[in-house]
């Protein structure tokens, strides 16, 4: 069949292995096991991969008998004439006799050169823990400061006690291995040479089983570790660990490997260099030319920083904090606070090891004077100045370099020193730089931007304004950045000269070396830029930016954005977020004074804005012809508005102009979800670990995109559906979705419910509308002055809240954020008191509020905003409030005569108390004027109530938010808390919870659905199939519950009864001192009667309760010892 296959496969480079089940040492018995013509092609075109080491006649199959050994040689590895020299290190591993009478045959076959390069060596942080490397470490350090040279400068000595420390690691890693496998390598030669020298068969006998009982009692160990540490990641960590399980999840990215790049020196860029030394240059050039700073005069920096107006600057105080020493603690302090798992720089030495070496007494004063000088006298060690460059793929053409991301890889010693400078800066920022800059700043968030470009959007809408928004794309921003411009900016701003030479001196003028593919190019002398890693250089980057964002703000020609009948300081001109800029221009004059201050900035800072990568939107959705051609001239194809095919986004955040383009929108993203879901169901999770990645890693896929996306209903109940389908697995009885929105201490599995979080995610614009702190003054100013235009009542613009018969207005649209926040406002189930509302405003709220209570089937719960001023009116000439006669309804005559009768004559209807004394007292003067502090009442009670005190803003979470009566299950708090922390295997877990909510689909159960032809239980036969019978009293079943109950609690009588409560109810026995090992012992058995019951009844497996009996105490006694493990 092969000799078939000659022409398309190479019989060189191919490799035959397995179980051939004939011994070519026995030629007698080959005639009958195979065919001499299959022994010749064998013979003529490979080569046994056993021979090198004279292992071809050590046995592959070993069987014991109990009086003697059959032993042969029957499995072979054949390899192709090409990889003769290819093959290297054959071995033979005998295994466990209970596993297999095979042993397991090795060879490597190294076939060509690997495509990557040997990249960073980085110090294994697993290692950091192990008491012996700590003592080589500290011998080798204190030996190395005996002998060091006296006048050495503080930054060479540090420089020596790395390259000590990486050198002892290093060797401590290559002797490091398992003692378990060095083991078994040694008792495997030991057995290979016994059978080389061909013992005699009782000899052999003799020495034989010796050997292999050492060698499975090292494997079983192995395979129990094993067992151990998967029990403790999928039972523990898979369970509830977020991270966890989107690591294992994830798709699986492999290193990105650069097939090429454009040769920038090429003409037209078409020529793609893919050789690696050809892309080591090509790379290097290009960074060389990105980091090459184009020269800009002092003059020309200081002329126009003088005309820009910097409100905000250092203080003297704060300016002596930035140069406080650095104590020994802080450094500690912050060596433990930074991430363990973070990239080294060229050392290799991760925070783990930096971490352990600050801590040894002999460096702790070294330590402190290197951190010292870099402060105060901006002198670093040499390795602080080498950077290492790792290029990470963004969107577009791979082969040209302007698509790939540098980040710095920086030493994590000299990143420690960057986040303790960054900690001392990071406060200072929200007072230095302007509130339209979103990013990297305490408080503020980037949602904040998003939502000014939807207000903008809405307003724009409404008034029909012709202005246009545009979204500024800088080319390599960060990389870009000039010195003496940053310098200038530090100054202006009143940074201490210490800290601005400290910044110089670390960020500029390094060393850096690019990766590719492993291999790291010439060195490239960084004369401008900032380092994308490095923990300051978003902080510096905004300082950098400010210059042009103030020149914008503070230019009075300018004109932006602004609201009708707003004020000035409602006026919006750009925004930004980091380097992500969006500028609102009104006509064309706005355009090119944009482009003028633009290009003024780029002169001296050397920055670079792509003009074919900045989109432009308009601001009221209309197409405009003079906005089409100008934007054409200057090279800005992509134009926005209503008529395009799909909607911008702007950080993230969809902006939808029209009701299809946001069905556009929602149909994206339910593909989004559906295919996360398919992703994540190709695992057999539990019905915990199903909830906890639906509430991380499924929904949050959506929840951002959201926060300022007006959704319909329907896309809610969509979402509602797919992840409900998901987590329950279309198990039979179906459990409600609300018992799964449950807590897990009140029986559910904390599933989020999509409708209620999309509104929780709305509360962060209801409490910047209504808090007074931590919130920045324009967001709260727009926000307010948008609700002043939808407001009737300008004096009062909230008071749509509070009453939705206020909510109706021309500027509303399906695709308005508003109709959410009032629907986040009103789940809050707050009920208002309006006695000390004046009349006028009282008037303006919704009639149902006007009443004590109303009957659930009254008409008034269909009319939530019909005006009070429909049935109530303000009598001018008696100063009184009465109620509306026939022929004064302007609508719904015949409803509100009803009323009318149900208040006077039937009397099922109350008004409030507080109504009576304007029907019954003339209303004074105060009280019949409309008054701007009507809220002022009403916001009052709101922060006064519980659900809002709790609520947080950060989180978005609060558990009173969500009202959910449902609840078959009657176990307290404490059991539940018991029944997730108690270990048992996921699946069984997920069967008791099914058992707690009565869930499972017992054969009468299947009656009723016409499934089964009838209620009898498969097992005894003789009894209907109830649940109760299911789970403990079919006497099958009850037998195994005896006996696993005898085995593990003997001195404790539990019967039928107690047992159906402890399933159902978790009522555990007052004689049970160990709960946790209890709940395991139950859901095991559970677990296990389940699988042998379905096994019966689907597969026609017989149901034997010694083995049910055996597995469960095999699994009870595998769960506990993981249980343990974790526990040490």
């Amino acid at each position: 069949m092969l000799q078939d296959f000659r022409s398309i496969v190479s019989f060189d480079r191919l490799i035959i292995s397995g179980d051939f089940n004939y011994s070519t040492l026995k030629p007698t018995s080959l005639s009958a096991s195979t065919s001499p013509q299959w022994l010749a092609f064998i013979e003529a075109n490979f080569h046994n991969a056993l021979t090198p080491r004279n292992l071809e006649e050590i046995s592959t199959f070993q069987r014991q008998h109990p009086t003697t050994v059959i032993m042969s040689v029957i499995d072979y590895i054949y390899r192709g004439q090409d990889l003769y020299n290819c093959a290297s290190e054959p071995a033979i591993t005998r295994l466990n006799s209970r596993w297999s009478d095979h042993s397991i045959l090795h060879t490597t076959f190294t076939l060509g050169f690997s495509k990557f390069g040997p990249g960073i060596w980085r110090a294994n942080p697993a290692y950091a823990t192990h008491s012996a490397l700590h003592q080589k470490l500290e011998r080798s350090i204190k030996n190395l400061l005996k002998r060091i040279e006296t006048n050495m400068s503080p930054q060479l000595q540090w420089e020596e006690v790395k390259n000590i420390a990486a050198k002892v690691i290093r060797q401590y890693s290559i002797e490091y291995v398992d003692w378990r496998t060095q083991s078994i390598k040694a008792l495997e030669k030991k057995r290979n040479r016994l059978l080389r020298t061909k013992p005699p068969p009782a000899a052999r006998l003799h020495l034989l089983p010796t050997i292999d009982q050492q060698l499975q009692k090292l494997q079983q160990e192995l395979a129990e570790i094993a067992i151990l540490k998967s029990g403790i990641r999928w039972q523990e960590k898979g369970e509830s660990n977020v991270k966890y399980l989107k690591n294992i999840h994830k798709k699986r990215t492999l290193q990105q490997f650069m097939t090429g790049f454009k040769d920038s020196n090429a003409v037209g860029q078409t020529m793609v260099q893919s050789d690696t030394t050809m892309m080591k240059n090509t790379v290097q050039q290009f960074y060389q030319h990105l980091y090459r700073a184009d020269n800009v005069s002092q003059e020309h920096i200081k002329t126009y920083l003088e005309n820009i107006q910097f409100n905000h600057q250092i203080t003297e105080t704060e300016g002596e904090k930035l140069q406080e020493e650095f104590d020994y603690e802080m450094v500690i302090k912050m060596t433990k606070r930074c991430p363990k798992q973070s990239s080294p720089g060229s050392d290799g030495l991760g925070y783990t090891y930096l971490n352990l070496l600050y801590n040894l007494p002999c460096l702790e004063n070294l330590v402190w004077q290197i951190y010292d000088d870099a402060l105060t006298k901006g002198i670093f060690p040499l390795s602080w100045k080498e950077i290492r460059i790792r290029l990470l793929p963004k969107k577009g053409d791979l082969t040209d370099l302007k698509n790939w991301r540098p980040i710095a890889l920086i030493n994590c010693d000299a990143k420690i020193f960057s986040r303790l400078l960054t900690h001392r800066m990071a406060p200072l920022m929200k007072r230095l730089i302007n509130p339209f800059q979103k990013g990297f700043i305490q408080d503020r968030v980037i949602g904040e931007n998003g939502m000014y470009v939807h207000l903008v959007l809405q307003q724009a809408r409404h008034e029909q304004h012709h202005g246009l928004g545009l979204l500024l794309d800088q080319e390599k921003a960060y990389d870009r950045v000039l010195p003496d411009y940053l310098l200038g900016v530090l100054a202006i701003m009143k940074f201490p000269e210490s800290i601005i030479h400290c910044i110089q001196q670390l960020f500029f003028n390094n060393s850096v070396e690019i990766n590719v593919n492993g291999f790291f190019t010439d060195r490239v002398h960084q004369e401008r830029g900032l380092q994308q890693g490095d923990p300051l250089s978003p902080l510096l980057f905004n300082i950098a930016l400010e210059p042009l964002l103030l020149s914008i703000q503070q230019d009075m020609n300018y004109q932006g954005y602004l609201p009708s009948n707003g004020s000035e300081s409602q006026r919006i001109k750009c925004i930004a977020y980091a380097d992500d800029i969006c500028a609102f221009v009104k006509d064309e004059a706005d355009f090119h004074r944009l482009h003028s201050h633009m290009e003024q900035y780029s002169s001296v800072s050397n920055s670079k804005f792509n003009e074919h990568k900045t989109e432009a939107f308009s601001l009221s959705g209309t197409k405009s012809p003079s906005w089409t051609s100008l934007l054409h001239n200057k090279h800005i194809k992509v134009y926005y508005h209503k008529h395009s095919l799909s909607a911008f986004r702007y950080l993230g955040f969809y902006m939808p102009y029209t009701i299809q383009q946001r069905n556009a929108i929602q149909t994206m993203l339910l593909e989004k979800l559906r295919s996360q879901i398919q992703i994540y169901s190709q695992r057999q999770l539990s019905l915990r670990g199903r909830a906890t990645i639906t509430n991380s890693l499924i929904l949050s896929k959506i929840w951002y995109c959201l926060r300022l996306f007006v959704s319909t209903q329907r896309f809610l109940k969509d979402v509602r559906s797919m992840v409900y389908q998901y987590v329950w697995q279309k198990k039979f009885p179906y459990v409600s979705l609300d018992q799964l929105i449950l807590s897990h201490l009140q029986g559910g599995v904390g599933l989020l419910d999509p409708i209620k979080q999309y509104l929780r995610i709305q509360m962060k614009w209801i409490f910047t509308l209504f808090m007074t702190t931590n919130d920045p003054v324009h967001m709260k100013d727009f926000l307010t002055e948008h609700f002043r235009i939808i407001s009737p009542d300008s004096a009062n613009p909230l008071l749509p809240f509070f009453s939705k018969s206020l909510r109706h207005h021309a500027m509303s649209h399906p695709t308005s954020i508003t109709s959410s926040l009032f629907a986040a406002f009103d789940q809050l189930g707050l009920r208002f008191l309006l006695d000390e509302i004046p009349l006028p405003n009282i008037l303006h709220f919704s009639l149902i509020d006007m009443f004590q209570t109303v009957p659930p089937q009254h008409w008034l719960h269909r009319y939530l905003r019909l005006p009070a001023s429909t049935f109530l009116i303000f009598d001018s000439d008696t100063s009184r409030l009465c109620l509306k006669v026939r022929h004064e309804y302007s609508e719904l005559p015949r409803l509100l005569q009803r009323l009318y009768m149900d208040i006077l004559e039937k009397q099922t209807i109350k008004l409030q108390d507080f109504l009576w004394k304007y029907i019954t007292h003339d209303v004074t003067e105060d009280q019949s004027t409309l008054s701007s502090n009507a809220l002022s009442s009403l916001i009052n009670q709101l922060k006064v109530a519980d659900i809002w005190r709790r609520f947080n803003p950060r989180t978005y979470c609060h558990h009173g938010y969500q009202s959910i009566n449902s609840s078959r299950v009657s176990t307290t708090k404490t059991n539940f808390q018991s029944f997730w922390k108690a270990a048992m295997p996921p699946q069984a877990r997920t069967l008791w919870f099914r058992v707690l909510n009565r869930k499972l689909p017992t054969r009468a159960e299947l009656y009723q659905i016409g499934q089964v032809p009838n209620p009898i239980c498969s097992l005894c036969n003789c009894r209907r199939d109830s649940f109760a019978h299911f789970i403990v009293y079919c006497p099958s079943k009850w037998s195994l519950w005896v006996e696993i109950l005898n085995c593990f609690f003997p001195t404790i009588y539990i019967s039928s009864s107690d047992l159906f409560k402890m399933l159902c109810l978790q009522q555990v026995p007052s004689q049970i001192t160990d709960r946790s090992k209890f709940f395991t012992v139950l859901a095991i058995d559970q677990w296990q009667i389940w699988k042998a019951y379905w096994n019966l009844v689907i597969k026609q497996v017989a149901f034997e309760p010694f083995n049910i009996i055996s597995t469960t105490i095999t699994q009870v006694a595998i769960t506990t010892k993981t249980h343990s493990l974790l526990k040490l």
